[in-house]
């Protein structure tokens, strides 16, 4: 056998055995579920991942991108997937061949005052080296091909992970805007029962004065009239709170949560409802 051929042999016997893994082959483990889970019809149209857009309300598309832009788990969550793609990289180079190189110059002058100088041959000489090599470990056992894979899947599973943070910070500010809407309903049916109330008391007073009615009656109106104004104060102090909940969302400075006012759209009952 020539010294070639053998060359040759050797050569496809290492890239053979590289191509060996020793790691399991994954399975995924048989589960006993529904088949109406099996198999989701998700319909003809993609998903929406901007879904708070539906509702045309600008003030929302506002708020909600104010809070992905300023939320600090979601900016950690991107440096997680900078770091795991960093990672990937190494772990991809790891597959393929290590080239490296060096270059180097000299430059030297001789005197003018040495013996038999000569003007032309020994003013100054450069020397010019270069170094080019390469290296490439033999994966025998898949070490770095099981590494890639696992890299693979933690960037995966980064990115998912950002993709729902993403949809969970959207969805809380969402609902506290709703919230805060519902709120503000809440807090104007307090106002008009307020104002019932009192203009009900007054014509309560003037017939109590007139003597149509007792001081039990009359005291019962001024009962309601008080009821309705603990009302107006409680609405008033949620749509405070609700408020501060969402400007905390949002990444809002101590003093803009304090003193700012939190803008709104439309009203919550002329809103379109949500798709299926």
């Amino acid at each position: 056998m020539t010294p070639l051929l053998k060359a040759g042999l050797t050569l496809v016997l290492c890239l053979a055995v590289t191509g060996c893994s020793l790691a399991p082959d994954y399975k995924r483990p048989e589960q006993d579920i529904p088949k109406e889970w099996r198999s989701v019809d998700l319909g003809p149209s993609p998903l929406n991942t901007d879904w708070w857009t539906r509702f045309n309300d600008p003030v929302l598309n506002a708020l909600v991108e104010e809070a992905l832009k300023n939320n600090q788990d979601l900016a950690e969550s991107l440096a997680k997937i900078d770091s795991a793609a960093a990672k990937l990289g190494v772990g991809t180079s790891q597959l393929a061949p290590s080239v490296s190189g060096a270059g180097a110059a000299t430059s030297q002058s001789n005197s003018t005052k040495i013996a038999n100088y000569n003007n032309v041959a020994d003013r100054s000489y450069v020397n010019y080296q270069g170094q080019l090599s390469a290296s490439w470990e033999l994966d025998f056992w898949g070490k770095y091909r099981n590494n890639y894979t696992m890299l693979s899947d933690v960037l995966l599973n980064t990115v998912v992970s950002h993709e729902a943070l993403r949809l969970s910070v959207a969805s809380q500010t969402a609902q506290s805007y709703f919230a805060l809407l519902a709120l503000d309903m809440q807090l104007a049916t307090a106002k008009r029962t307020l104002r019932t109330r009192e203009d009900a008391f007054g014509i309560y007073t003037s017939r109590y004065r007139q003597g149509d009615i007792t001081e039990l009656d009359w005291q019962r109106a001024r009962a309601e009239v008080e009821t309705a104004r603990s009302q107006v104060h409680s609405s008033t102090v949620a749509v405070d709170s609700a408020e501060a909940s969402l400007a905390v969302l949002l990444g809002r400075s101590p003093r803009d949560i304090m003193s700012a006012v939190m803008p709104r759209g439309g009203d919550i009952s002329k809103l379109p409802a949500p798709p299926v």
